[in-house]
């Protein structure tokens, strides 16, 4: 009774083995997160062209046509554009 150290008759190599129920639901846990990942997946990139292929170009249209309108109602509000020439910058040099 001494040397039996309280495991319950079991040696040192023996593990207990997973019953049949439990490595089904892992098994079936593994497939719903490999759907609902990909169901994910497919929902992200289809918003995602719709928002550079549909939704920004109509978008882009009203800022467009607003910027327009803008220009035609108030001209006053353009002002001078002055060219900007590369050479008119003052360049450092070190001696």
């Amino acid at each position: 009774m001494a040397d039996d150290g309280g495991d319950g008759g079991k040696e040192e190599g023996e593990k207990e083995e997973e019953g049949g129920c439990k490595k089904c639901c892992f098994a079936c846990l593994d497939c719903l997160a490999v759907v609902f990942t990909t169901i994910i997946a497919c929902c992200s990139s289809t918003w995602r062209m719709t928002k550079e292929f549909a939704i920004y170009p109509i978008k882009q249209t009203f800022v467009d046509s607003a910027d327009a309108l803008s220009q035609k109602l108030f001209p006053y509000k353009q002002g001078v554009k002055v060219p900007y020439n590369y050479t008119e910058v003052p360049s450092f040099k070190f001696p």
